[in-house]
């Protein structure tokens, strides 16, 4: 993500995903006009909107210690759990001026910011779902390789829902498409 935003408090940028991989260590770059400030980073990985400790990525980092006024930019870890969930969640970043970061994500921040964007964990494309094995009945599987593509087709019902099909192209497609009738 690559995103340029001004002092508005907050902002709605979750039409912006970053993809990232469980068990990873990603680099996050931060500019700023404005040293002596706290960073924190939450991954919702279970989706209730209550970002939680457990959920912290980036900890209270200090950016641009002992500097004031002017550009700086830092580069620093972002770092998602092993056990990570895989799919999309709300990614939540508060800066602030005025000390450490508390719990509370909701908390105001006199001198400091909030922003949320989407963070896709492994991967899966932006509209795919997590299904396990578990959650489809019926299921039946052929693979066929033709013109140097690998197609692997599983069909069966998810939760007694309508049918459904899925393709793995070894070009990493994933696609679901309803099963004829």
């Amino acid at each position: 993500i690559n995103n340029a935003t001004g002092c508005e408090g907050y902002g709605d940028f979750t039409n912006l995903i970053a993809v990232l991989e469980p068990g990873s260590t990603a680099p996050l770059t931060v500019t700023s006009d404005y040293g002596n400030q706290r960073i924190s980073v939450w991954i919702d990985f279970n989706d209730d909107l209550d970002f939680t400790a457990d959920e912290r990525v980036v900890d209270n980092y200090e950016f641009a210690s002992g500097q004031t006024a002017g550009s700086v930019t830092e580069t620093f870890d972002l770092v998602v759990p092993a056990g990570a969930a895989l799919g999309e969640h709300r990614m939540r970043a508060r800066s602030s001026g005025t000390g450490p970061i508390s719990d509370d994500v909701c908390e105001e921040i006199l001198f400091g910011e909030t922003e949320d964007y989407t963070a896709n964990i492994g991967n899966l494309g932006v509209n795919d779902n997590v299904i396990s094995s578990s959650e489809i009945n019926g299921v039946t599987a052929a693979c066929q390789m033709t013109q140097s593509v690998l197609r692997l087709s599983v069909r069966g019902e998810h939760d007694g829902d309508k049918p459904i099909q899925l393709e793995l192209l070894t070009r990493k497609l994933l696609l679901w498409l309803p099963v004829p009738e």
